[in-house]
């Protein structure tokens, strides 16, 4: 599926648009600002190269309560 970015110029706008979607029944989500995409993306590619790392013997994989205990 595609995703969408839309940017709104003022709150008018914005208010706007989400009446619409949601007048279509389109499921969406909203974001103050690109940072927590980028955030996300971030994350993802971390986890990606340390998922490669332990696949090479690099480094050690982390078992669910080192990771639970993390948080």
């Amino acid at each position: 599926m595609e995703t969408i970015l839309i940017k709104p110029k003022n709150e008018e706008e914005a208010t706007t648009i989400k009446a619409i979607l949601e007048a279509l029944k389109v499921n969406f989500s909203m974001s103050e600002t690109d940072e927590e995409s980028i955030k996300i993306a971030k994350s993802v590619a971390q986890g990606y190269k340390e998922l490669k790392e332990v696949k090479k013997g690099k480094l050690q994989a982390k078992d669910i309560d080192e990771l639970l205990s993390e948080l």
